[in-house]
């Protein structure tokens, strides 16, 4: 091939490298930027991978790998677009897929878990759908791991470790707003000014699975096809949210928990809800709080409600250990989770609709603690509570680093630039 010919191939190889940046660093990108927005989701989903593998919820890991992941995916997606690392970078994320692709087969071939989570609840693709993106993205990172260097980084090798710094540090602010208070968007049926509204579904068994345990590992079964007597009855799950109403022209949500708790709370009106996914797990320390709350919606005419999957004996022993002045009810613990993150966490429904949702966790306590000779008003009980940063505001800020660290570090070539513009030509003959 003649060097016309080279050329061209070179730069054809060029063009196919920033393409494939910017595909494959966007996907990964998106794909730990979702996990970040929901870490109680990754951290539900990871703990669904443990108990399908028979390790057992294994808590504490579920946790961090939902940060990790996120991070890991977020700053190494942020990384392949902008060039840095350029081969260190595509390494690691080949390290990752040499585990996702026999992970995400067996997966496909056995449907142990229903969806991989990859991209949390904003795009679930089917199991076979997963292993056929990672089979792709491997494939690009393979290439990219060949011919990543014909294409120079954005900015110098000197600040590659600083972009990774910048991308870390914004995807765990992200990560940790959504751990402490509520995703900062919120991809679930019950988004803040759904109208949530009586209508529950029905108790037939085909739409729910059954958990069942033995040896500490639970597992899900059909209505069909129970197990024996050497399993013990856990729980139930629906199968999702089904059941829709229409009000004011637009599609409506329903909580499909327990036909009790629809009919009771959810009837139009304003309601305090209180929700314990694992009331077992809760601490005794946030009954001041909880407390408060019920006393300050008491005060503004709301009342106040407990929804929990725990067992009769779990809610005996809460109400004797908080002193509780609210009834609780019980529901399937999906479908709390799929209303707010947290546990416990806190919902406040005003005309029918959801107002605002946080978890305990974020709520100061001076915020709870007014005098109860103020009056006070359903819509003033969180005005004293505090927001998170909004998510502009995060990611603007991490364009301005990103911005200002390559203005910093190529200011020496645009000075070039601009002197070879500006320069006059010297004189003839000279």
């Amino acid at each position: 091939m003649d060097s016309t010919g080279n050329i061209r191939a070179k730069r054809f190889k060029q063009v196919i490298v920033v393409l494939l940046r910017l595909l494959v660093g966007g996907l990964f990108v998106f794909s730990g930027f979702v996990k970040a927005i929901d870490p109680w989701g990754s951290f539900y989903k990871f703990s669904e991978y443990f108990l399908a593998f028979g390790m057992g919820p294994m808590e504490w890991f579920a946790l961090f790998a939902a940060f990790a992941v996120a991070a890991v995916e977020f700053v190494l997606g942020v990384c392949v677009i902008l060039g840095a690392f350029r081969r260190g970078s595509v390494v690691l994320l080949l390290a990752m897929m040499v585990v996702m692709l026999p992970l995400t087969l067996y997966l496909a071939v056995t449907d142990a878990v229903p969806d991989c989570g990859c991209f949390g609840d904003v795009w679930v693709i089917s199991n076979w759908a997963t292993f056929g993106k990672n089979v792709l993205i491997t494939a690009a990172l393979l290439f990219l791991l060949r011919y990543n260097t014909l294409v120079p980084c954005v900015m110098g090798p000197a600040v590659h470790w600083m972009i990774g710094l910048v991308a870390f540090v914004a995807v765990m602010h992200i990560a940790f707003i959504g751990y402490l208070n509520q995703p900062l968007i919120d991809f679930r049926p019950y988004k803040v000014g759904t109208y949530m509204v009586s209508g529950a579904a029905g108790d037939d068994g085909d739409d729910y699975v059954f958990i069942y345990e033995k040896g500490g590992v639970e597992r899900e079964f059909a209505i069909d096809s129970l197990p024996g007597d050497d399993w013990n009855y856990v729980r139930r799950r629906s199968l999702g949210h089904s059941n829709v109403v229409e009000q004011h022209g637009q599609v409506i949500p329903v909580f499909d928990g327990d036909v009790d708790v629809s009919s009771e709370i959810f009837n139009g009106g304003d309601a305090l809800l209180l929700l314990f996914p694992d009331i077992s797990e809760v601490s005794i320390a946030y009954t001041y709080i909880i407390n408060q709350l019920v006393s300050m919606a008491g005060q503004a005419g709301v009342p106040a409600y407990g929804i929990t999957s725990g067992t009769e004996l779990q809610m005996m022993q809460w109400n004797d250990i908080s002193m509780a002045a609210y009834p609780l009810f019980t529901a399937d613990d999906s479908d709390i989770k799929m209303l707010a993150r947290g546990n416990p966490a806190v919902v406040m429904i005003l005309g029918g609709k959801v107002a605002w949702k946080r978890t305990l966790r974020s709520i100061p306590p001076a915020a709870v603690s007014k005098d109860r000779d103020v009056h006070i008003t359903a819509s003033q009980i969180n005005k004293d509570m505090g927001q998170p940063f909004s998510l502009s505001s995060i990611l603007k800020s991490m364009a301005i680093a990103l911005l200002a660290l390559l203005l910093i570090n190529r200011t020496h070539r645009l000075v070039w630039w601009v002197r070879k513009l500006f320069r006059k030509p010297p004189p003839n003959g000279n």
